[in-house]
């Protein structure tokens, strides 16, 4: 009887832990504005996403900022290629380009880790390493810049690519993670789990779980909890339309 009772209140305590909540962004203009974090040598960046669905001619942004001609991690869709359409693309100075292609309402985690030394660059969806359909040495050294990190949107190079779905538990580090906390980000399904990997090189940490499901997050903050205080600030855009909280969810994969 003790037994069982025991087994039900740890079965309860775990269950919130195996959940993620995030933003549902509309493709249309909505994003994260994050602050002005200096990244040089290395970086990873891992997130959540879910696809709603195609934006017609457009790529759809995950992360990035202005270094150089761009870092940004992103859904590639307007390639005249299909067999590049839905796949993710790391560009860092150039495009490197995943081999998986995506599907609509589907979590996924995705990777991308760069190194200066040796311009090595990688993608890795659900842990897995992705061999790169286009990819080689990278023209962009991580620099200090004044631009901005952005969530769901890019602004590089004077188009914007915006994001139709799902992002959570997004994560930035200036450092370069092994495959063994890569694997440990995909597998684990456990909330928060950015906050035991690399803490010293963690500098954003967004599990974009702060509002009420269904809410606007427009106007609200998206809470750092990496400890850098480098808290985002959503915007809906002008047709102040989507970009709302969405509920806490056990992840699928494909």
């Amino acid at each position: 009887m003790w037994q069982k009772i025991i087994s039900l209140v740890i079965a309860l305590i775990l269950v919130p832990s195996l959940c993620f909540s995030g933003i549902d962004f509309d493709g249309v203009d909505d994003y994260v504005n994050s602050v002005d974090v200096d990244i040089t040598g290395s970086l990873s960046i891992s997130c959540w996403i879910k696809i709603d669905a195609n934006v017609t001619g457009m790529n759809q942004s995950l992360i990035g900022k202005q270094i150089g001609s761009g870092i940004l991690i992103f859904i590639r869709d307007d390639h005249p290629t299909t067999v590049f359409r839905r796949t993710i693309d790391f560009f860092v100075g150039q495009d490197n380009i995943s081999t998986t292609q995506l599907s609509f309402g589907t979590w996924y985690n995705i990777v991308g880790t760069h190194s200066d030394s040796g311009d090595e660059t990688a993608v890795y969806i659900n842990g897995v390493k992705e061999t790169l359909q286009l990819g080689g040495a990278n023209t962009n050294n991580l620099t200090t810049d004044t631009e901005t990190w952005k969530v769901a949107a890019d602004f590089i190079g004077g188009v914007t690519d915006y994001m139709d779905g799902n992002i959570t538990d997004v994560a930035v580090w200036n450092g370069l993670l092994t495959q063994a906390e890569i694997t440990q980000l995909a597998s684990s399904r456990i909330k928060r789990m950015p906050l035991q990997i690399q803490t010293a090189n963690l500098k954003i940490y967004y599990p974009m779980d702060d509002g009420v499901d269904g809410t606007s997050a427009d106007l609200d903050t998206v809470k750092d909890l990496s400890g850098n205080g480098n808290n985002g600030n959503p915007d809906n855009g002008a047709n102040n339309t989507g970009l709302s909280w969405q509920a806490e969810t056990i992840l699928s994969y494909p």
